[in-house]
Order: structure tokens, then C-alpha cells, then sequence
């Protein structure tokens, strides 16, 4: 029953392994990400909400993305791949299941197909968008 229980010192070592400077980076990259695919993923709800009826909650919009992104920087994904290293196309399928998953569970009265045209929408914005928009932030400051 004791192995259960993390060695403090042990994680403590793990965590200060990559160095203070790892950390925050992370940090701000998931902020940052968070705010940008907050904002894009509003815009396509938006427009989807005002062709199929529904609402854009904000709040629970930005959640979702947070979910997402810290899976995606933990290394959530990379797990899922290395499991599933032969099926074709899966780098580009399992975020978009997780995806469908998270707006469906997220957002219910929604249809699912809807959450899946939204979630192929917006993993292509993440691939091509969203570090180009994070790029020009973090240069800009």
C-alpha cells in the first residue's frame, strides 16, 4: 500500500530535472494556447450556433480548450500514438475523436455530427493556425 504513495522527492527531482525555465515556457504556452484557440474555437461555434441554432458559451468554450491543451502539452496524444502506431492516419484521427468526445460531452444539446465537422475544422486550425498566431504574440512581447 505504500508504493501507492508518491515519493515527494523522487517527483521533485523529475519536475526540476527540465529546469525552471522548462516550466514556465510550458506554462505560458498553455495560456497562450488556451486564449487563441479559445477565441477561434468561439468563432467557429459562432458561426456554426448561428446556422444550426444554439448558443456560444465562452466560459465553457475556453475549459474545453484548456482540456485539450493539457492533454496535448502533458503528452496525452503521444501515449495514444505510440499505442496505436499502425493505424494509418492516426496522428491526425485521434485528436479529432478526442476532440468530438470532449465537445459532445461539453456541449450536449448539440448534434454529434456537428461536434465532429467542428472538431475536423478546428484540428485543422491547430495544426496551421494556432502556432502561427502564438508565434507572432510571443514575438511581439
Amino acid at each position: 500500500m505504500a508504493s501507492l504513495i508518491p515519493n515527494l522527492v523522487e517527483l521533485n527531482d523529475l519536475a526540476m530535472s527540465s529546469g525552471m525555465d522548462y516550466w514556465l515556457t510550458q506554462g505560458i504556452n498553455i495560456i497562450l494556447s488556451t486564449i487563441v484557440g479559445g477565441i477561434l474555437l468561439i468563432l467557429v461555434m459562432a458561426i456554426f450556433n448561428k446556422k444550426y441554432g444554439g448558443q456560444t458559451q465562452p466560459g465553457k468554450i475556453f475549459f474545453v480548450v484548456l482540456i485539450i491543451n493539457t492533454l496535448t502539452f502533458f503528452g496525452v496524444f503521444g501515449i495514444l500514438l505510440s499505442i496505436l502506431i499502425g493505424v494509418p492516419l492516426a496522428g491526425f484521427l485521434i485528436p479529432i475523436i478526442i476532440w468530438a468526445i470532449v465537445l459532445t460531452l461539453a456541449f450536449p444539446d448539440m448534434h454529434f455530427i456537428h461536434n465532429v465537422v467542428i472538431a475536423i475544422i478546428f484540428v485543422l486550425l491547430t495544426i496551421t493556425l494556432v502556432p502561427f498566431i502564438n508565434t507572432l504574440i510571443i514575438g511581439a512581447i
